[in-house]
């Protein structure tokens, strides 16, 4: 509703504006609020503190308020502007061939995958929660060094602990150029 506002209205209102519209529209509805009535809302925020919030589609996808689809296209560049000759552009996530990705479980402990990284000279690692069913996110040998050299981890820590959660979920039918972006 803050952005419908931003929107419409022209308002630069954060998510309590947009969430105090959205009730009163609700209580307008429930009780038959009909035409030469008026309604007062007040607005209690701007959009001050939102700038990364739901003025970002990214954001807004990432918490489940769009879709991909609908991120996609507030992220794709108006034909009536150019032409877009972003290489990738006519290329999927899917047709980049990836090998599969292992996950490793959430209570493994930082000695452990410290181990695996060397063995494998692998530099990070996407993090699994089997009891959720959930990615946590990922953690790579820089994070896990870093935590290690400041003592705020142990070797004995679970890597449930030192996990980055600032993931992106893309399907295989994201565009490279798109990838590009959100990466």
């Amino acid at each position: 509703m803050a952005r419908r506002l931003m929107k419409e209205e022209g308002f630069l209102c954060g998510g309590s504006s947009g969430t105090a519209m959205w009730g009163a529209l609700k209580f307008i509805k429930e009780n038959n609020i009909g035409k030469g009535k008026r309604c007062v809302v007040l607005l209690p925020d701007n959009i001050r503190n939102y700038i990364t919030k739901h003025l970002s589609s990214d954001w807004m996808y990432e918490k489940g308020y769009i879709d991909e689809q609908e991120c996609l296209a507030l992220n794709t560049f108006p034909a009536e502007y150019g032409t877009n000759n972003d290489w990738g552009k006519d290329m999927k996530a899917s047709d980049l061939n990836l090998p599969e990705t292992n996950f490793l479980s959430d209570d493994m402990k930082v000695r452990e995958l410290l181990s695996l990284m060397n063995s494998s000279n692998t530099l990070a690692y996407v993090i699994h929660n089997k009891e959720k069913n959930k990615i946590l996110g990922s953690v790579t040998k820089a994070h896990l060094m870093n935590k290690l050299v400041k003592n705020s981890v142990t070797m004995d820590t679970p890597i449930s602990k030192v996990v980055i959660r600032d993931i992106r979920h893309v399907s295989g039918e994201t565009t490279l150029n798109e990838l590009n972006r959100v990466l």
